[in-house]
């Protein structure tokens, strides 16, 4: 009953201040809490203490105020700890001392980044290098920048002097906590902003529901700036449990991964499935990927192919499908698989459908939530019919930032509820049995590998590109899954450059809202409401280039091209085709990735986006290996160096990892092939470094 949960909420903490102060009376009782174990070089663990009652007066002496934003942007220079463990630091500081964090992605465009910014207000942007937040948020950005080392130093000497400490109130329930920027449909980002008491609220709902045991570990493998792994950070650190965070350069790599969240003993992991999905294919010890107690699946629907996947390497791994718009702070439905999959009754799976279009059902709300299922207009659906999903209760965020029109048209009066709240959130649903089943969406919102896309946001780009009459963008279903199409129409006598086009969009979006394959048409289908038809755009298959058969012309070339073959499972792939075009994606290039280290070949995410080809791909890596895929062989014996003499002479237990970390500030754009070629003569002409 939502009234009930209402009176409930005025008797529970509902600020951050409340639910840290409770997780440290947890942590007295449980001393693995408080920690963040943060991965050396994938190795082993260093856990660091995170106070999460004190050092607040570093962001307060910075003058971040209530209802202020600062901004967290990852750099591309990391120091050895890298931003992530930076990040997680860094809003709890910034929620500590009553301000509100907007986290960015260190993949956007900078373009998007300084939108980001002026949009929010945001008066700080902490990053890891001032120098490249500069060059990535814009010269002209108005707000402040500040180092995260500064930082770090700044919080041991406030904490030290006692003539610094600062009294000041804990933030109130309805304080701001965090803007999250998603895609948005008038073409612009949109900012959803948070409450203290949403987040809050949250995190005791989901304990709750959890039930993990009470010295359980999570994984953390997300970005700071997806809600998705909020449910990791705030779900340990508010409950006094440990934290394992996985770097950004142990995510680009599947086995890394693999043995990082085994090596751990992660208990909890929340991830989207089709990212585990691609994980169990390019890790060559895919179990080290499932973690020992709890697995939460959520950012998009959840389908029996993965389920089976899990099932055979963990069987007594508890699944739960986790579901929850942005709006809704995080999540407010979970369903919990049954152990066996024999059960269907209870998975509320339909056993009539095949198993790739079967889907699991969403569940259940808990916590303070209650959903309504209402048909066109606005009236509950009948039993079992189908509805628009709404959800009403403290879960629900006080809306766009700076946006009250937008607000008011999907925040809207509950008029089953006692003065509340609705949220549409525009998903099509249904009732069975007492657990929700995903049906699809009510717009033209797209859901790609956990990633919400608003197609009038790419569309708008594509508006302003040259030749281009006419624009839309959809999802069609092919061999390696779904992908992204972009469906284009020329002016009068213009050809159109698609190349050009790629460059213009690469400077807006993200990697992620970048059609893989391109249509041209003559017009596009309209209905007789004069509105796009998508439905017979999704059968406009994409044009398929009849380009020139171009063979690898060295070894390098051809384990690439044998590792494409491989993955988009064709029969020949040339040197100049596009992995995108090809059907390739984001999830499909980490077994890429997978695949050439295990070869040898030191590719990364970054370097597959950017080249597209294998032609180029080798290229940018040919700089570091010759073309017969690997360096120079050497034999012999050879003299140990200094170090390497001083290494062996100490008492160290274990001799499998040893790292020295040095941080060079640039005064000046790095050229980085110069840079790699360097190296690479370095190690060419000093065979040591090459030695095992």
């Amino acid at each position: 009953d939502l009234a009930a949960g209402k009176s409930a909420v005025a008797h529970r903490s509902a600020d951050l201040e409340g639910l840290f102060g409770q997780a440290n009376e947890q942590v007295a009782q449980l001393q693995a809490g408080r920690k963040v174990l943060w991965a050396l070089e994938g190795v082993r663990s260093l856990p660091i203490d995170i106070d999460l009652t004190g050092d607040q007066i570093t962001f307060r002496s910075m003058g971040v105020d209530p209802q202020l934003n600062a901004t967290l942007v990852n750099g591309h220079r990391l120091d050895f700890l890298g931003w992530a463990l930076a990040g997680i630091v860094a809003m709890i500081g910034v929620l500590k001392a009553g301000g509100a964090y907007v986290p960015l992605d260190n993949q956007a465009p900078p373009a998007r980044l300084h939108y980001c910014l002026r949009d929010s207000g945001a008066r700080f942007v902490i990053a890891t290098s001032e120098h490249d937040a500069r060059h990535r948020c814009g010269e002209q950005a108005a707000a402040r920048f500040l180092v995260w080392s500064d930082l770090e130093a700044g919080a041991g000497t406030a904490s030290n002097d006692p003539s610094t400490k600062l009294e000041f109130a804990p933030p109130h329930a309805q304080q701001l906590a965090y803007i999250l920027y998603t895609s948005g449909s008038t073409g612009h980002p949109k900012g959803v902003a948070v409450t203290h008491q949403n987040l809050s609220e949250y995190v005791a709902a989901l304990q709750e529901r959890v039930q993990l045991p009470r010295n359980a570990r999570w994984g953390w493998l997300s970005s700071v700036a997806v809600d998705l792994g909020n449910t990791s950070v705030f779900g340990a650190l508010g409950t006094g449990r440990p934290l394992v965070v996985v770097s950004e350069r142990e995510a680009e790599n599947a086995d890394q991964v693999a043995a990082r969240l085994r090596s751990a003993q992660v208990d909890c992991l929340k991830i989207a499935p089709s990212h585990l999905s691609a994980l169990l294919s390019a890790a060559a010890a895919p179990q080290g990927l499932i973690p020992r107690h709890t697995l939460l699946l959520g950012g998009e629907p959840l389908h029996e192919s993965c389920v089976r996947r899990v099932r055979a390497l963990e069987p007594e791994c508890r699944i739960l499908n986790h579901y929850g718009p942005t709006e809704t702070t995080i999540g407010v439905t979970a369903h919990g698989l049954p152990p066996s999959d024999a059960d269907e009754a209870r998975s509320g799976l339909d056993s009539g459908e095949p198993e790739a279009r079967r889907i699991h059902p969403i569940g259940a709300p808990f916590g303070h939530v209650a959903i309504r299922i209402l048909d066109s207009s606005g009236q509950p659906a009948p039993e079992g019919g189908a509805g628009e999903l709404c959800v009403a209760g403290s879960a629900l965020a006080r809306g766009y930032f700076g946006r009250p029109s937008m607000t008011a048209e999907r925040f809207v009066p509950d008029p089953f509820g006692c003065g509340g709240r609705l949220y549409r959130t525009g998903d099509k649903v249904c009732m069975r049995a007492g657990l929700l089943h995903f049906l699809g969406r009510l717009d033209s919102q797209l859901k790609l590998h956990g990633q919400r896309i608003e197609p009038q946001e790419i569309e708008r780009c594509l508006a302003g590109c040259a030749g281009v009459l006419a624009a839309a963008v959809d999802l069609q279903s092919g061999p390696q899954g779904e992908r992204l199409v972009g469906f284009l129409v020329s002016g009068p006598g213009s050809a159109l450059d698609l190349t050009a086009i790629e460059h213009v969009l690469r400077a807006e979006l993200p990697r992620g809202m970048i059609p893989a394959a391109w249509r041209v048409l003559s017009e596009l289908p309209l209905l007789p409401s004069g509105k796009l038809d998508r439905a017979s755009l999704r059968k406009r298959a994409p044009d398929v280039e009849q380009a020139r058969y171009d063979a690898p012309k060295d070894a390098l070339e051809e384990q690439l091209a044998t590792i494409w073959r491989h993955v988009l499972k064709r029969a020949r792939i040339g040197t100049n085709e596009s992995f995108f075009a090809l059907g390739g994606d984001s999830i499909l290039g980490l077994q890429v990735v997978a695949r050439a280290r295990r070869a040898g070949i030191p590719v990364t995410p970054r370097q597959l986006f950017e080249a597209r080809t294998v032609a180029r791909l080798a290229e940018l890596v040919g700089d570091a290996i010759d073309s017969s895929g690997s360096l120079p062989a050497q034999t012999g014996s050879w003299l140990l160096t200094p170090i390497q003499r001083w290494f062996f002479e100490q008492a160290i237990p274990d001799r499998n990892h040893f790292n020295q970390a040095l941080l060079l500030p640039l005064s000046e754009a790095l050229e980085r092939q110069a840079l790699q070629r360097a190296l690479a003569r370095i190690i060419e002409h000093h065979p040591v470094l090459r030695s095992r």
